[in-house]
């Protein structure tokens, strides 16, 4: 992100990073504090995996789940898991939207995004960020738990947390105005 944001002559920015995408921007930000004003994370968690105490989401049989499932067929965990995270039913368009995304993925690919996604653990890092940060959680996601968008909040020096009036992880899909609404009032 460095390197392109460099390769662009960005001078300074708002990064706005979904799930994953979220914590890529505070590890960038630690590199390279000075090209980020502000980031602003949606449905991002440092961490998918409950660990101890922290619940990020997924405990290790719910990741277990995931994979066998994915691994075993990958058409069919595609249009479940799409349903799981956007949280609506199958026909729904954006269902059907983010399942087209997943299904245009080599399953390979997929996976193994999936694991490294599943495994990253962040936390550590957080007190790194020192670019201030706003955190937007639906208040039902099935990917990111509003505790893990709490521990965001609690472990980001400056840093803002918003529960959206939506659901599902894709917000910016499902309920694009409420998406809209909060990154205006934090842009």
């Amino acid at each position: 992100m460095v390197a392109v944001l460099d390769a662009l002559r960005v001078g300074s920015c708002v990064r706005v990073g979904h799930s994953v995408a979220g914590m890529v921007a505070a590890l960038a930000s630690i590199q390279a504090p000075s090209l980020f004003r502000k980031l602003v994370m949606l449905g991002a968690s440092a961490c998918y995996r409950n660990v101890g105490d922290y619940r990020g989401g997924f405990d290790p049989a719910d990741i277990d789940r995931l994979i066998d499932s994915a691994t075993h067929d990958y058409m069919q965990w595609t249009a479940s898991f799409g349903q799981t995270v956007v949280s609506r039913p199958a026909q729904d368009p954006t269902v059907c939207e983010f399942v087209a995304t997943l299904r245009a993925m080599r399953p390979d690919m997929a996976l193994s995004l999936l694991l490294t996604i599943l495994h990253s653990d962040v936390r550590s890092r957080l007190a790194d960020v020192k670019v201030p940060a706003v955190i937007l959680q639906t208040r039902q996601d099935a990917a990111v738990t509003c505790k893990a968008a709490e521990f965001l909040r609690d472990h980001l020096t400056g840093s803002a947390l918003e529960i959206l009036d939506a659901s599902g992880h894709l917000p910016h899909m499902s309920a694009p105005e409420t998406a809209i609404a909060a990154l205006d009032r934090f842009l």
